[in-house]
């Protein structure tokens, strides 16, 4: 019979109770260490992707991957081609390594980096995506040197931690933005700006909301001053990194 599936025995419980606690990087990822090894991992990754091209004060980069790995993966920039990375940005659940064919083609260069990183004893593994809209792409995995199949218990509880992990790591770096305590829309300015954000025009707004055309242009200059910004498009970006408004299809993503 298979293994049953726990919902959080006493590593995930303690993790996740500690983590919230955690007031350094270095904190998180003396926990997160511990924690993966409880669960059977030797291994863990907590990152933004992003931090594997440049170092920034907001991006997450936390683990205890071998180093001649490390320095390999990103001196030769490997992360470009790491299918671990491409199947984190296309799911929201989390997966095991020998899964990634159930989520992307599997062209010679992904084989040829897993057969490295198993040679740097990053044999198996679990990873679990974080996909927040307006944030970095960011996962944590965690990687074993064994081979056998990964127990139903440790895939469970590697879903748990890595979950509050990226909570935590979150918080440390200042995610989600939060818009400035002094910043205030009204609630016909957030209507304003909601109609900007997915295109619509000013006359085309006026018309929606029952108001003059001078009257929405009135609202939306009043928005861009009280943001911060210069045009109604980098209003709407920053509007939804902040909360104020729903994401719209029509907004495009930050640079």
């Amino acid at each position: 019979m298979p293994e049953p599936l726990v919902f959080e025995n006493a590593a995930v419980r303690a993790f996740r109770e500690r983590a919230g606690e955690c007031g350094s990087d270095l904190a998180l990822a003396t926990l997160l260490d511990d924690a993966a090894r409880e669960i059977g991992f030797e291994h863990f990754a907590l990152i933004h992707a992003l931090s594997l091209q440049r170092a920034a004060p907001q991006l997450i980069r936390l683990d205890n991957y071998p180093d001649a790995w490390t320095e390999r993966i990103v001196g030769r920039r490997l992360f470009v081609d790491d299918p671990i990375l491409h199947a984190s940005l296309r799911t929201n659940c989390g997966f095991a390594w020998d899964e990634l064919a159930e989520h992307l083609v599997l062209q010679k260069r992904h084989r040829v980096i897993m057969a490295g990183a198993a040679r740097a004893g990053l044999r198996q593994g679990f990873t679990v995506p974080a996909n927040v809209a307006f944030e970095p792409s960011g996962s944590c995995s965690f990687a074993t040197r064994g081979t056998g199949a990964i127990a139903a218990w440790r895939i469970e509880s590697a879903e748990l931690i890595g979950g509050h992990a990226l909570k935590a790591a979150r918080r440390l770096h200042g995610w989600p933005r939060m818009p400035p305590v002094d910043l205030h829309l009204s609630p016909r300015e957030t209507e304003v700006l909601h109609w900007a954000a997915r295109g619509k025009s000013n006359t085309d707004i006026a018309a929606i909301v029952g108001i003059g055309v001078e009257t929405v242009k009135t609202y939306i200059a009043a928005t861009l001053r009280k943001i911060g910004v210069g045009d109604r498009t980098q209003a709407a970006i920053q509007a939804v990194r902040w909360g104020l408004i729903v994401p719209a299809e029509s907004i495009p993503p930050p640079e």
